[in-house]
């Protein structure tokens, strides 16, 4: 356990000896399932390095949560602080995030100025007009291209690194470099910190980034190829693995606003230009006006006039156009209409279904439709990619139901690990309440107020901080009056659809100050994982209902999908997926070893045999009503 810079836990060697084994095997990905607080990362990533120290393997840790590259950041400084023979690693983020120009009102100022003159001018020269900046990689390419960006030109010279790029690649080899770093270091040295974190990746063991930058095609393709890196030297680590499926899918997926179109169209239509390109078009959202009719989701089949190859000719006239004039008011719509065409034409009913669905604001739209193609399958990318890594960790603390995660990704070639909680037992309380039900059918005004006197009843005896999951928005928005109703004497916060990440972050500090406090949240929203609130911070979980997603267009096209494939239709495409939400929810309630929490899972399906098994590690006891839960509670806190 060279790499290992802690004091070593049984259950970590455990956990260690079951990579180290893998590592050295023949099998090509292992699924691990352990609990928070366990070291899954510090685990997986001092093995990786173990395995690959005199080898040329790159450690490639890929996470789908920002907040989790701290963590690994962390944890890559503690083991270069451990041993003698030092490696280099590179935190990648996006551009948007290390753009100096974009970042900075001061330094876009002085850029500015740098820009209009063409050559270094002193500090106090300002530009009269702070320059707009509308999207980042429409920006960054026309500065380059203009040879415009001070940052970048410095960073290179004639097509090679710099000296001044060079020497800092030198200076902080073997070491973590983070993006915080690299935009201190860009700032004073006026280099463009994306470009140096690219060229990091070139001499690093480790690289930690998003995602996207090994499961998007595109961005997979530049990575690889600044990095000089090969997809079998590569040791894949992928944390909160449980994310993946998701996060492929919406990759293999696109959609066109009808009304977005409308809009290019009639930028042609004014300029009279194109004018059968124009006609044809309006005639194509005529007809899917008219396949949609009554405004409904509609599926569309192979043979619908959508497929016709003077559809795809048209609309590729239409962005030929706009990319030729260079428009930043149309460059985001322009990037979309892209990535819709080229995955139109790739995909195939096989793996994907196309159709016409309704847009949510459509009151602020002409048309409110949009034409959809979205992917069935994951494993379409997932399989091949893990069959050309070296090695693949998939781990999360939930990844049950194995066997869903196993099939919808298509793994070859693998095994499996499930560690248990190294929590004491005696400090957590789950019960499952058997008397409630939040079934659709079985939703009115008296369902609501039971839970609510259900819910309030256990918290007004415990002044606790809380979460209460809902399993939607709307559910909520009806529960949550008569919640607030009778806890006057708690601090209410409440999860609202499209909160940015700062205000997420903003909510949470306030709700961890605030003593007592509740959150209202939604399971299928952003509090339900990825968030640590230790001790008394929070104490009580309930999980009202199971977040069934609603049967729409897409649900059924997966059901029927996953029931010829594997003939568990309902399974994978509808009860499993909601169960691994809920049991993200469940666990934010205990994160270590001296935490101490009640679980309530509310609704009388969650006894059923089929999510019972899944719940085997919480332990849960059926109670008939919340005096049983006030009980524990008692003995507990």
């Amino acid at each position: 356990m060279k790499f290992f810079p802690y004091q070593v836990r049984k259950i970590q060697e455990d956990l260690i000896t079951s990579l180290d084994r893998f590592l050295k095997s023949d099998k090509k990905t292992i699924l691990i399932e352990a609990p928070t607080g366990l070291g899954k990362t510090i685990a997986s990533l001092s093995s990786a390095l173990q395995y690959a120290e005199d080898k040329d393997y790159v450690i490639f840790f890929v996470t789908s949560k920002n907040t989790q590259h701290i963590v690994a950041n962390d944890t890559v400084k503690d083991i270069l602080d451990h041993i003698d023979k030092k490696f280099t690693a590179v935190d990648v983020i996006g551009k948007s995030n290390m753009c100096i120009y974009s970042k900075n009102k001061n330094t876009i100022e002085r850029t500015a100025s740098l820009f209009s003159f063409g050559k270094d001018v002193k500090q106090k020269e300002q530009p009269k007009e702070r320059p707009k900046v509308k999207n980042i990689e429409k920006m960054c390419a026309k500065l380059k291209e203009e040879g415009k960006c001070y940052f970048f030109s410095k960073t290179y010279k004639s097509n090679k690194l710099s000296p001044e790029a060079e020497f800092v690649l030198r200076e902080y080899q073997n070491t973590i470099v983070m993006p915080k770093m690299l935009r201190k270091i860009g700032k004073d040295k006026h280099l463009c910190p994306y470009e140096l974190a690219l060229n990091f990746t070139k001499k690093s063991k480790i690289i930690i980034g998003d995602y996207n930058y090994l499961f998007s095609d595109g961005v997979r393709e530049i990575m690889l190829k600044r990095s000089g890196i090969s997809l079998d030297k590569i040791i894949l680590v992928v944390d909160e693995a449980h994310n993946l499926p998701d996060r492929v899918i919406n990759e293999m997926s696109a959609n066109l606003n009808l009304n977005t179109l409308q809009y290019l169209i009639s930028h042609l239509e004014k300029n009279h230009m194109f004018d059968s390109v124009v006609e044809k078009l309006y005639a194509f959202i005529d007809k899917i006006k008219d396949l949609n009719i009554d405004n409904t989701e509609k599926e569309i089949k192979q043979n619908s006039v959508v497929f016709k190859d003077e559809l795809i000719n048209n609309l590729e006239t239409l962005l030929e156009y706009f990319i030729d004039i260079n428009f930043d008011e149309f460059y985001d719509i322009v990037v979309n209409l892209l990535s819709f065409i080229s995955l139109w034409k790739q995909a195939t009913h096989e793996t994907h279904i196309f159709f016409i669905k309704k847009n949510e604001n459509f009151q602020a739209q002409k048309i409110n439709l949009s034409l959809c193609v979205k992917c069935l399958d994951p494993s379409v990318m997932t399989n091949d990619l893990f069959k050309k890594m070296h090695k693949t960790i998939l781990m999360s603390a939930t990844l049950q139901p194995m066997d869903m995660y196993i099939d919808v990704l298509g793994l070859e070639n693998y095994e499996t690990k499930i560690f248990p909680s190294p929590f004491p037992k005696e400090n957590k309380h789950s019960f499952i309440l058997t008397n409630a039900s939040t079934k659709y059918t079985e939703r009115n005004n008296e369902s609501y107020f039971n839970i609510a006197k259900n819910i309030t009843e256990v918290l007004k005896n415990n002044k606790k901080n809380s979460i209460i999951f809902f399993p939607s928005y709307e559910y909520k928005e009806n529960i949550k009056t008569l919640i607030k109703r009778e806890l006057d004497d708690y601090r209410i916060f409440e999860e609202v659809r499209g909160m940015t990440p700062k205000e997420r972050e903003n909510m949470l500090d306030e709700f961890q100050k605030a003593q007592p406090s509740i959150l209202l949240a939604v399971t299928l929203g952003s509090f339900s994982e990825s968030i640590n609130l230790h001790g008394e911070k929070l104490s009580i979980v309930y999980i009202v209902g199971l977040p069934l997603q609603r049967p729409s267009l897409e649900v059924k096209a997966l059901i029927r999908y996953y029931d010829d494939k594997f003939g568990k239709g309902m399974s994978y495409g509808y009860y499993l997926p909601a169960l691994a939400k809920t049991l993200q929810a469940a666990g934010r309630c205990i994160r270590s070893s001296e935490d101490k929490g009640i679980i309530v899972f509310y609704d009388y399906r969650f006894a059923n045999q089929g999510f019972m098994d899944y719940l085997d590690s919480y332990e849960p006891e059926l109670a008939n009503n919340y005096t049983e839960i006030i009980e524990a509670s008692n003995d507990l806190f």
